[in-house]
């Protein structure tokens, strides 16, 4: 009975001693986080987006891209691609990347912009954020949406390293919304450094103990977050790293696209009676087009020459050139090396009043003259101010082309030049 006894005991020792020996192999079975990134309100990192321009609706009107980047889940982070953010056994599998908007946020990704499928409003008045997971192609919406995802197994420890590499790139593209838009509140910061310390979107790691709460098509906005954001791989958001600014602003509304000169006859060069065709540009601006205001800027308008049209003029006909960069005469683009184009001949535009334009060129750091450079302000009696829609200024310009000889020896061909009709709001 004794032995019996003994044996019983024993029994039971070994039992717990057994039970004590299987606890640290079962944490072992869960997934870990091998880094210290926690998706937290501002673990966003920088999107490198330049600053934002918005000006009126009739010249941008909603739906208009604004600005467009991609960022990886390692410079989200700030760290190395090659960084290790989960370890797990194969068989704490499967594995999944999932995604989702800000979906308990009014203003980072609760509410889509009605008629705008897929983009979400901001704190920005007039701006929607759209985020689309670049290894899916899908958008980010409310509900979450997953992926299988692999790691690389690294035999000297049996686990499985899920690296920043190893999740997906996201595309963010800020879009212009109209002033009155529904599907929910509209932002109401204006302009300036966005400040809404709450992230767009998110990345999730699900398998092993993580994420479990998360299924595809669970409503982020409806409570389906999981609560272990401090275990996610990717807070994206627009805090602190983009900017935004409305000012006066310009777009080219028309210009004539084409002018035909025909057929032009060496001794009709020579004499001055090479045919005229006449051209106009429309300007639209929003109004007042260039009352200054703490954003605004000085708008000027320039018949631009192309590039090489530019460096042409620069080798073979310097003297055509203002010391501010501006350019007399046009030249066809591919002067000099295309054996098919006439040579010798160049294009000039004058004005309404038939006096010789200055065409701006391509040389900012000449000595500035007046007008000199081929810029002109909108203000400039080369332009016409004429009716617009309300809330709108237009100004038109007319103005004339001919060929003029550049040189005692001209070569017949074809004349196949270019101008740009360019506006710039400094």
């Amino acid at each position: 009975m004794f032995s019996m006894f003994s044996a019983g005991r024993g029994a039971s020792v070994l039992g717990l001693l057994l039970g004590m020996a299987c606890a640290p192999l079962a944490a072992q079975a869960q997934c870990r986080q091998v880094w210290s990134y926690s998706a937290h309100d501002t673990a966003n990192g920088n999107l490198g987006l330049p600053a934002i321009t918005l000006t009126a609706e009739q010249l941008q009107p909603a739906g208009s891209v604004l600005g467009m980047t991609s960022i990886s889940v390692a410079r989200n982070a700030n760290v190395d691609p090659e960084t290790v953010a989960y370890d797990c056994l194969p068989e704490d599998g499967p594995f999944y990347e999932y995604f989702s908007t800000n979906g308990t946020d009014a203003l980072s990704g609760k509410h889509e912009v009605s008629g705008m499928p897929g983009y979400f409003h901001t704190l920005w008045r007039n701006v929607a954020v759209k985020i689309t997971h670049n290894q899916s192609g899908q958008t980010f919406s409310r509900t979450w949406q997953r992926r299988a995802l692999n790691g690389d197994y690294n035999p000297s420890s049996g686990r499985i390293e899920f690296k920043a590499k190893h999740f997906s790139d996201v595309t963010v593209e800020l879009a212009r919304v109209a002033d009155s838009t529904g599907g929910g509140q509209p932002g109401s910061l204006a302009e300036g450094v966005y400040n809404l310390a709450r992230p767009n979107a998110y990345i999730a790691f699900q398998g092993g103990g993580f994420s479990t709460a998360l299924s595809p098509g669970c409503d982020h906005g409806n409570g389906c977050a999981s609560n272990q954001r401090q275990h996610w791989p990717a807070a994206i958001g627009l805090w602190n790293s983009v900017s935004i600014s409305r000012r006066t602003t310009c777009a080219v509304h028309s210009a004539t696209p084409l002018v035909d000169f025909g057929r032009v006859s060496l001794n009709q060069l020579r004499q001055g009676n090479g045919p005229q065709a006449r051209l106009s540009i429309e300007i639209e601006c929003n109004s007042p087009a260039l009352a200054e205001h703490s954003h605004g800027g000085q708008v000027t308008v320039g018949l631009q020459v192309p590039p090489d049209s530019y460096l042409a003029l620069q080798r073979d006909y310097p003297q055509r050139l203002d010391p501010a960069g501006g350019a007399q005469v046009l030249l066809s683009s591919g002067y000099g090396s295309d054996p098919t184009l006439a040579s010798g001949v160049g294009v000039q535009i004058h004005d309404h009043n038939q006096r010789p334009l200055l065409l701006a060129g391509w040389n900012p750091g000449g000595t500035r003259t007046a007008g000199g450079d081929g810029w002109y302000s909108v203000h400039d009696p080369l332009l016409t101010r004429t009716a617009a829609a309300p809330g709108q200024t237009r100004y038109s310009g007319q103005f004339s082309a001919s060929l003029v000889p550049l040189a005692r020896r001209i070569t017949p061909g074809r004349i196949d030049a270019t101008v740009n009709v360019v506006v710039r709001v400094q």
